[in-house]
């Protein structure tokens, strides 16, 4: 027989009610095992985060892809994957106008371009790759096919990192998860695992809330390190499967470069002046004007309460401020067009400001004497039309980059504790067992 190998990317099977995208191509290994026992996994599967600020995205806006050595016929891979994802689809969408995506291609495809495009930009259904780029995809007219291309044309070589996402039976689905998370801060420690415990509220983060498949998912800089987890946290049920996926997440892929598009839902990074006082509104969001390098251009700024110490330390950014905004561009009727803050980078902050003047004899604060009248003395009414600078401390430094609280992180956001830390692609072949599996493989 001959063996080929496959990339087959997944996109869009979960819904508000349940699934999980994951979900659908973790039990696709399985199906695909039991036909062809001799399959293999010649990498491990991706899970690929795309633009966070896409509005039609369920949850987490992932596509997920497999590369796989079969000697199925192709035919029959094509049917097994279809009705698959089908099967999966059809499980928990009501949804209307949202459907699924499935591409499979000969071999393993990285398009640098359009895995850019999907992190950073709105990708259009006509946009899709051309024909060729694929051998079979499935519904023809998806949008769900943009998201599962993107996962067949990701590109780690820059950096990656690992998450373990471990799965329920089905009779536990919907039940609240329970788990000793009290124990993550020194599991988290001792692992160098990241985002797993938010200690601004002090509660952790693996776990999600929601009907769907998942019990909880750990991330790690290594994939061996997230296999003695599982046992650590005291888990009161019998979990089903786990699942050990290579992604994009914590790496900050989609800011590397500089993009000062002002489309509404693009990524947006750039130098930026910032051009007024921050604004205190209702809520406790925070509110003031940047203006983009080297143009004229200016567009409002928005930091949300729930990022904490971003917002924070936006309240303390002053008018002539010099930052590197990351973000996004927003669009509503409440704020009109605005950038999202995700972080800043502080570049040169202005350390001096116009005060009233000090009276040369009295050495008091002068007050202002009206509109064109300058300064003037209360005790000698000396007067001047001199403003005079002066230096203030700020609570802020040069080179200090500013960060959301994790729980209102991106998926794709670099986090602090992987700030200085990048993972190169090695392509190491690794067993399925241990990319997939049961809870007795984690014993």
């Amino acid at each position: 027989m001959t063996t080929l190998r496959y990339t087959i990317g997944i996109d869009s099977t979960d819904s508000l009610q349940g699934g999980c995208t994951t979900w659908t191509i973790s039990r696709l290994i399985d199906l695909l095992r039991q036909e062809d026992p001799s399959l293999k996994l010649f990498e491990f599967p991706h899970l690929v985060r795309l633009n966070p600020n896409i509005k039609l995205k369920t949850r987490g806006n992932a596509s997920v892809a497999i590369f796989i050595e079969t000697e199925l016929n192709k035919d029959i891979l094509h049917n097994l994957c279809r009705k698959h994802v089908e099967s999966d689809y059809l499980l928990f969408n009501d949804e209307k106008g949202k459907f699924p995506g499935l591409v499979i291609i000969r071999g393993k495809s990285v398009n640098q371009n359009y895995y850019l495009k999907v992190l950073t930009e709105v990708v259009k259904s006509q946009a899709i790759a051309e024909p060729d780029q694929y051998e079979y995809r499935w519904p023809i007219n998806s949008m769900g096919i943009i998201g599962a291309l993107g996962a067949t044309t990701a590109d780690f070589t820059s950096d990656f990192t690992y998450e373990l996402i471990a799965y329920r039976k089905e009779e536990n689905f919907g039940k609240k998860r329970i788990f000793n998370g009290g124990l993550l801060p020194d599991i988290e420690e001792k692992f160098k695992l990241f985002s797993s415990y938010d200690y601004y509220e002090q509660r952790e983060l693996i776990a999600p809330s929601g009907p769907d498949p998942i019990f909880c998912g750990i991330r790690s800089d290594s994939y061996r390190d997230l296999i003695r987890i599982i046992p650590l946290l005291q888990i009161e049920e019998d979990l089903d499967s786990f699942t050990i996926f290579k992604s994009n997440q914590g790496t900050g892929r989609h800011l590397l470069e500089n993009r000062v598009t002002l489309e509404a839902e693009h990524v947006f990074t750039s130098l930026c002046t910032v051009l007024t006082n921050p604004l205190e509104l209702s809520g406790g969001h925070v509110k003031f004007t940047l203006q983009l390098s080297n143009t004229a251009e200016a567009i409002d700024c928005m930091v949300f309460e729930p990022t904490k110490q971003l917002r924070n330390s936006a309240r303390l950014l002053r008018k002539g401020d010099l930052i590197y905004a990351n973000g996004s561009v927003n669009k509503n009727l409440k704020f009109g067009k605005f950038i999202n803050l995700e972080s800043f980078l502080l570049l040169d902050l202005h350390h001096k400001i116009h005060v009233n003047p000090a009276c040369p004899t009295c050495k008091k604060t002068m007050k202002n004497a009206g509109a064109f009248k300058g300064f003037k003395c209360k005790r000698c009414d000396f007067h001047t039309y001199h403003r005079q600078k002066d230096v203030v401390s700020r609570k802020l430094f040069d080179g200090q980059r500013i960060v959301a609280r994790l729980s209102a992180q991106r998926h794709l956001a670099r986090p602090m504790r992987r700030l200085h830390v990048k993972n190169e692609s090695t392509d190491t072949y690794c067993s399925i067992e241990v990319i997939r599996g049961t809870l007795a493989n984690l014993t």
